[in-house]
């Protein structure tokens, strides 16, 4: 067998290999939960797909000399999913219900391997088969993705019932994760619609594939969340706040008062400052102070802290005795603890950046 190897076969090779070695040296070294079995398999089926692809291009006969089933293309999508809840909440648990998302995998990864290997279809029609696969397997994923957006968003929007900061690296692995993948079913559906275009899988002239673009991403992936390394956010379930009937109508307590308390004690100068600290500093119920803050104040938890934050961070840019400080240490001082949040919530309650607001006058 004659062995031709170019630039993106070798990329596709080694990412693959390192993969699943890798993904084998944390099983077997470190300690194992939900959350990494699910981040291990996503990582592991990526490299099962580039060392495929490689091979599939080295070996005509791949398919029959390639010991695991096709790409597992249906199981990305689940175990992106179930990777970002259980990621997001530390009480997830994998149900019964659950297992049923796997049921396309095991449909057209197993099942038609081994039809193939038994009935012995011939080349094109295997060819054209399981292109018709790949498009089902992108739409599939991107269904998923989806999916997984939406629970990161949720999450985030019930975050700032609770809290008046979300760090910058909490989510961060998440959200790299998200990037990828949709990185990923862009260059799934560039493959798609190239490959349409030209009927064919080769770009005229050239070796190039039209699916070269989507294994490249696959790669660097592997690489990009392996060197991260996998970090559990490891935060409880938030669970629903429960009003009492007597607020549902009207605020049960002086939403001024509320402000005025919380501004004259400095509270909001905690940078770790949550809905139940503050109901606690006040003496107050945590379930009617959120309603007062939502329906008296009409705003969240998280933007009635960070106004009152940005308003002494105005005052303190005009003090001269603040003049020793920069303007991440003023909004630091304020009780911000993150450069990204301090620029996002001055600009939405000014309009402007804090430079501008600073040769305004």
């Amino acid at each position: 067998m004659s062995i031709t190897l170019n630039i993106f076969l070798f990329i596709f090779l080694l990412a693959g290999v390192h993969g699943i070695m890798r993904s084998i040296t944390i099983l077997a070294f470190q300690k194992i939960n939900v959350q990494k079995i699910l981040f291990l398999t996503f990582i592991f089926t990526l490299s099962i797909a580039c060392i495929k692809t490689a091979w599939q291009e080295i070996s005509a006969d791949a398919y029959q000399r390639f010991p695991v089933p096709l790409l597992f293309q249906f199981l990305w999508g689940p175990l992106l999913l179930l990777l970002t809840k259980s990621s997001l909440y530390k009480s997830f648990s994998i149900t019964r219900n659950d297992s049923w998302l796997f049921l396309p995998s095991l449909m057209f990864d197993v099942i038609f391997f081994y039809i193939y290997r038994l009935v012995k279809v011939d080349e094109d029609i295997f060819s054209d088969i399981n292109f018709m696969v790949d498009v089902v397997a992108s739409i599939h994923f991107s269904y998923f993705l989806l999916l997984s957006i939406q629970a990161l968003i949720s999450f985030r929007n019930g975050f700032n019932e609770y809290y008046s900061h979300i760090s910058k690296s909490t989510l961060r692995w998440l959200r790299v994760l998200i990037v990828m993948c949709v990185a990923l079913i862009a260059c799934w559906w560039l493959y798609i619609i190239s490959t349409l275009l030209l009927w064919s899988y080769d770009y005229p002239g050239s070796y190039f594939k039209t699916y070269y673009p989507g294994y490249f991403c696959f790669s660097i992936s592997i690489y990009l969340l392996l060197a991260l390394r996998y970090e559990p956010i490891k935060i409880q379930k938030l669970q629903k706040i429960r009003r009492s009937k007597r607020s549902l109508e009207k605020p049960v307590y002086d939403p001024i008062k509320i402000y005025r308390d919380v501004k004259n004690k400095g509270l909001y100068r905690s940078p770790t400052l949550t809905l139940r600290q503050l109901a606690k500093e006040l003496n107050l119920n945590i379930n009617d102070l959120s309603q007062t803050i939502n329906n008296g104040l009409k705003k969240s938890f998280s933007d009635f802290i960070n106004e009152l934050r940005v308003e002494e961070v105005k005052d303190k840019l005009k003090d001269p005795k603040f003049q020793h400080l920069s303007q991440l240490g003023i909004a630091f001082d304020s009780g911000f603890n993150s450069k990204a949040t301090f620029n996002r919530a001055f600009k939405k309650w000014t309009g402007m950046t804090p430079t501008e607001f600073l040769k305004k006058d």
